[in-house]
């Protein structure tokens, strides 16, 4: 079955995972019309001015909070790492080099110093001959593997000075005035513009390598700025990790959903298993902070880099003491929390093995295949090990919310949790259903344990 792809970040919020059974016209409409619903309001990060005193700090709400985890379709993972490491994988980023880079985790693009400023002529036509390459690419990598088109490459330019412009001033010795590239962009051909100043968290050398690296290597756009904007954070995100994808944010939203309305589920512990880059760990262990509960949230990776970004983002996200990150496979390093869990979040590796060799570029290429690959032809092998798991390790009225490959994929795990049962006979679970993403299609499985 051929795999599909979808990306948006504003436009088109990237990562919808489409499943293999998607792939009429028809659902990539949908797909393209669900992705145009995918705008929000970024959550403050650091800006920066520059005055002639020097440096000056301004903390305020980012005005463009875009889903800018775009060009990246197919059947995105949450990076959970399972299976061993295949050759081509270790080739490409042997576990060495991807716990060294991990070590020394960059910042996002957006919250760098801005310590570099360029002539607004010389950035004018930077621009102008960065489009050009975007233009000799064209469509191509939409027709050979789903990626990004034209339009989006051309928005993620735009994206790329949008975080890396801070500043503007008319002339020199004038103060600067903090901006964005998108503010900027309509005045770019007056002579203010280009006789003035732009200052840069990168310089152009550095952007023209980012650049260079994206349409060349097909490289996500997330690595390259070492950012994901995920719900109303930013997180860091580099080689290694698979990018948060924005159809997440629902399985996200249901278990904060659940800890508002279920107050005995406050306390205790919460797992998220196959944990990546701690995005679904800080969205619930948020929601418990928020209730002022004593809840843990427990962070399980097999990958050694994925619970270092998790580690950094829940620290960035001020949520280190909530969120305790633990190496192993699923439940193994849980086995004290047996009958104990107030809920477990799970957006495993799932895609069929048989349908990894199609993925997009910027992920069968790049992303850890880890967490993509679903260790069976069908997929479901991780998927089937956390529900039987489930049925020990809750509590009684305990939430479970997975993320599957959708459409076929639900139903198969709707039905294995129907059919389970407790030593006694009795059903292991109920209030089970299935929860459509963004496109409309069935790829949250939710369900409580019965007591």
């Amino acid at each position: 079955m051929h795999v599909q792809s979808n990306t948006h970040r504003c436009v088109r919020s990237c990562f919808c995972r489409i499943p293999s059974d998607a792939s009429s016209p028809a659902s990539d409409a949908v797909r393209r019309h669900a992705s145009l619903a995918r705008c929000h309001v970024q959550s403050s990060t650091m800006r920066h001015r520059f005055n002639r005193r020097g440096f000056d700090l301004l903390l305020r709400p980012r005005a463009h909070r875009r889903d800018q985890n775009s060009s990246l379709r197919s059947f995105p993972r949450a990076g959970t790492t399972n299976r061993r490491q295949s050759d081509a994988q270790s080739s490409r980023d042997g576990p060495d080099q991807l716990v060294d880079e991990a070590r020394q985790l960059p910042t996002p693009l957006c919250e760098r110093p801005a310590a570099h400023f360029v002539q607004g002529k010389e950035l004018w036509e930077w621009w102008k001959d960065s489009r050009r390459r975007v233009k000799d690419v064209g469509d191509s990598y939409y027709e050979q593997d789903g990626g990004p088109t034209e339009d989006e490459l051309c928005r993620e330019l735009d994206w790329l000075l949008d975080d890396s412009v801070a500043a503007f001033r008319t002339a020199r010795g004038k103060d600067w005035s903090d901006t964005t590239w998108k503010r900027i962009r309509p005045e770019t051909s007056r002579e203010s513009f280009l006789n003035g100043d732009v200052l840069l968290r990168e310089d152009l050398v550095c952007l023209h390598a980012i650049w260079k690296r994206r349409i060349a290597n097909r490289e996500p756009f997330q690595y390259l700025t070492n950012t994901s904007f995920w719900m109303e954070y930013v997180l860091v995100v580099g080689p290694g990790v698979l990018i948060p994808r924005p159809e997440t944010e629902v399985l996200a939203e249901m278990a904060r959903d659940f800890i508002q309305e279920s107050p005995r589920h406050q306390s205790g512990a919460w797992a998220d298993l196959g944990c990546g880059s701690g995005a679904l760990s800080i969205a619930v262990a948020d929601a418990l902070e928020q209730c002022a509960s004593d809840a843990v949230v427990w962070a399980v990776d097999k990958s050694p880099v994925a619970l270092q970004y998790t580690q950094e983002n829940a620290r960035r996200s001020k949520l280190s003491h909530k969120i305790k990150t633990v190496e192993g496979t699923w439940f193994d390093p849980l086995m004290n929390l047996k009958g104990k869990l107030q809920g477990i979040v799970s957006n495993p590796p799932y895609i069929p093995q048989a349908n990894l060799q199609n993925l997009q570029a910027e992920v069968g290429r790049h992303e850890p295949i880890l967490a993509l690959d679903g260790g069976s032809s069908d997929g479901l092998k991780e998927l089937q090990i956390i529900c039987t798991g489930a049925r020990d390790f809750l509590r009684a009225g305990g939430f479970l919310g997975l993320e599957t490959n959708g459409a076929l994929h639900a139903k198969a795990l709707e039905e294995k949790l129907r059919s389970m049962q407790h030593e006694d006979r009795s059903r292991a679970f109920h209030n089970i259903r299935i929860v459509s993403d963004l496109a409309g299609i069935s790829r949250f499985v939710i369900a409580r344990k019965n007591g």
